[in-house]
């Protein structure tokens, strides 16, 4: 059996054996062709992003982002929203504090995400798979990251826009905004962002 996944709805295709024991190659070829020429043809507007907000407060800007990238939140919507949609007061006031001391935990941007419409949920095994790699375009990654402050290590939110070769596409709104690392790069500052020793990574799509 060979299957050929596509992101779309209906659009994964499967071609047992045929009776010789062989595949039909050329329908199977035809099928990748087209959901790549569907793929190259899909409209991409530009996204801008600014950046050097808070490492503190990158969580809340990721699951904005996440939300206007799913198309969940308005494009021209703040941040801010997402966090006027925590309905519990107690969860709401923890939040807006750890935006400014520590960063969000992780029931934190799962509060968030829920408020946003999406549903967030934390990689608790990184073995079977690359976190590096985009999933489709329906389910965005988001990785906790760090960068070394005099002795200690600052950690922010970023979410994994692209992946081409050895190039990937950041939203990174603690640092330049829309930036480009490489692989080596990337998977150096998720090491460096580590808690108790265990890379972060959490996937994130539209309820």
């Amino acid at each position: 059996m060979i299957t050929v996944h596509g992101s779309g709805h209906r659009a994964s295709r499967s071609w047992p054996r045929k009776t010789d024991g062989g595949f039909n190659i050329a329908a199977v070829t035809d099928c990748l062709l087209a959901l790549v020429d569907e793929e190259l043809s899909r409209p991409r507007p530009a996204l801008t992003l600014p950046g050097g907000i808070s490492a503190a407060a990158s969580g809340l800007r990721v699951v904005h982002l996440a939300g206007v990238q799913l198309g969940v939140s308005d494009a021209d919507s703040k941040a801010a929203y997402v966090l006027g949609r925590v309905e519990d007061d107690g969860i709401r006031q923890r939040i807006a504090a750890h935006l400014i001391e520590r960063g969000l935990t992780d029931a934190d941007m799962r509060g968030l995400a829920d408020a946003a419409g999406l549903f967030l949920g934390r990689a608790n095994r990184i073995d079977d798979h690359d976190p590096l790699e985009p999933i489709n375009d329906r389910i965005l990654t988001i990785l906790r990251v760090g960068s070394r402050a005099g002795p200690g290590v600052a950690r922010r939110h970023v979410v994994i826009l692209d992946h081409r070769g050895d190039e990937i596409d950041l939203a990174d709104p603690a640092q330049r905004g829309v930036t480009t690392v490489t692989a080596m790069e990337l998977r150096t500052a998720w090491m460096l962002g580590s808690g108790r020793g265990k890379p972060w990574v959490a996937t994130v799509f539209a309820r």
